[in-house]
Parts: structure tokens; sequence; C-alpha cells
């Protein structure tokens, strides 16, 4: 097992649908600490001082990372930055929308956002937001770590599972699968090996946690799929 390489910045704050997380490293770099908060994000604003120790006289520099929603995906030359929101309208309701963010990953530009009430959280801060969405850290750790091999990244959260799909140095698919159990999670992974024809011989199969790690479904995946390499991320 391996750490996950997407938590790059000294401090980060991931937000995903039913809570957020805290993330820093401490003094040398050396120690990573975390600390999760379930409920509603307009609580981050009384929470993370105290975690980051920030100074009002002090502007600190956090990385936001998006787990909200899945992005949408535009191929960059049908890109427009002016329809980002009529974009996201085509998938999610309006008053859902608080502002919307742009990343480029691979050939296309990805779309997504946060609500009002995390907006407005982060604003009573006195922090740089740099903000960044979770699947296009996923993609650029999965694309390293397989030297841009094929591979199926699996990324594991409590009710929730991201896939990211890469063949042939091509991103083919970026989705969101709800499951409720083990065996859910492993039909939806073989339907989408085979939909995309990914041959265990070439094919790395990343199995990333968010959660504490489930023996269950690591022996299920183990026998049907084979071999994985296991990226923890539930750090300190």
């Amino acid at each position: 097992m391996c750490t996950s390489l997407i938590f790059q910045s000294n401090k980060s704050i991931r937000i995903f649908p039913d809570g957020f997380s805290f993330y820093k490293k401490n003094k040398g770099n050396e120690e990573e600490v975390k600390q999760t908060f379930t409920g509603s994000s307009s609580t981050i604003a009384s929470e993370a001082p105290y975690f980051f120790e920030l100074d009002e006289n002090q502007t600190e520099d956090i990385q936001i990372i998006v787990a909200t929603v899945p992005p949408v995906l535009i191929p960059k030359p049908l890109f427009q930055a002016e329809k980002m929101q009529d974009y996201l309208k085509f998938q999610f309701e309006t008053a859902e929308i608080g502002k919307s963010f742009s990343d480029e990953i691979e050939s296309y530009r990805s779309i997504y956002f946060l609500d009002q009430k995390a907006v407005n959280a982060l604003k009573r801060l006195n922090i740089n937001t740099h903000y960044v969405h979770e699947i296009t850290l996923l993609l650029k750790d999965g694309i390293k770590r397989s030297q841009s091999r094929n591979f199926v990244l699996l990324s594991l959260n409590k009710s929730f599972a991201d896939f990211i799909v890469w063949k042939d140095e091509k991103l083919m698919m970026v989705n969101r699968f709800n499951f409720t159990s083990e065996i859910d999670m492993l039909f939806y992974l073989l339907h989408v090996i085979q939909q995309f024809d990914m041959k265990e011989t070439s094919c790395k199969i990343y199995l990333n946690y968010f959660i504490e790690r489930n023996p269950k479904l690591i022996t299920l995946l183990n026998t049907y799929i084979g071999d994985m390499e296991i990226v923890s991320v539930d750090l300190k």
C-alpha cells in the first residue's frame, strides 16, 4: 500500500457531499494531520481557524479540493468560460450552484461548483483559496503512477465511489456511483472493465481510500479482479 500524492499543498480543505476534511503538514513536511467533520460546510468558517492556526494579520494559502459533485467535462475546443453556469444547469438545479470553477483535465475542461453555504464560509476566512476538483488530482496521480499505462481508478468514499478510466493515453470516463454494498461495487467495476475492454494484463487497477479500508471489498476485488494497488489517503 502507498500514500496518495493528491495532497501536495501544505494546507488543504476537502469538501464532499456530507462534510469536509482538513489536511496539513507539520514542520518539516514530515507528518500529515487530518480532521474530518460531518454536516454542513457552513461550519468550515468556525472550525478552520483552530485547525490551521490562522492569524488575522497573516493570509494563508489553502488548497480547496472539491468533491461534492462529479465534474462536467467539456472538450477544450467547445469550452466557453462565460457559459460555465449553463453547462452546469444541464445536470444540476440552479439553486444548488453557488460559484462555478474550471480545471484543465487532459483534452477537456472540467466544470464544477460549490454551493453558496460553502462559498460564504470560505469567504469569512483570511485565506488565499486555490480551487481544484478532486478528479483532476486523482487523474494526475494515476497517470504518474501508471506511467501512462491503461488504468481504472476507483476512489472509495462512505456512500459513493468515483471512477476514472484511462486508456490509450486518453481519458475515457469519469463517473460517480452510489453504492449500498460491496457487491454493488464489484459488479459496477466489472461492468466498467468489460465496457472499455480493459485487459487485466495491460490494465492497472487503483483503489483509492478516503474511508477506513474494507477487508471484505478487498477480498472480493482480489478474487474477481486480480492484483490491485491500494492507495491510501486516510491520513493520520
